[in-house]
């Protein structure tokens, strides 16, 4: 069961579409076509703010567990209406999905 914190988080989110971590606007995202379908939905939102505490936090943690170069960034799936983590290998990653 969802604390809630949590349900709170999601709730805002899904009504602003606003990063719980930094409060920007996260941009919308379409989700690749391809051959290995592990989303089912047309699009998700994600923190696209190079800055944001999330992103950042990750980064540090990453790099000190021996793995520099990834982190992850904010998303939020509205067809099952949850926040949860993209993993990014850089910081151009994803971009080229934005659609707003």
């Amino acid at each position: 069961m969802a604390m809630p914190a949590i349900d709170n988080r999601v709730t805002t989110v899904r009504e602003t579409h606003e990063c719980p971590h930094c409060g920007r606007v996260m941009n919308k995202w379409a989700v690749p076509q391809g051959p290995w379908p592990t989303w089912d939905n047309e699009f998700m939102y994600i923190c696209f703010n190079d800055q944001c505490s999330y992103l950042t936090r990750n980064r540090e943690f990453n790099y000190a567990e021996g793995r520099p170069g990834l982190t992850y960034r904010q998303m939020y799936d509205p067809d099952r209406n949850c926040l949860q983590p993209i993993p990014i290998i850089s910081l151009v990653a994803l971009r080229d999905g934005i659609v707003d």
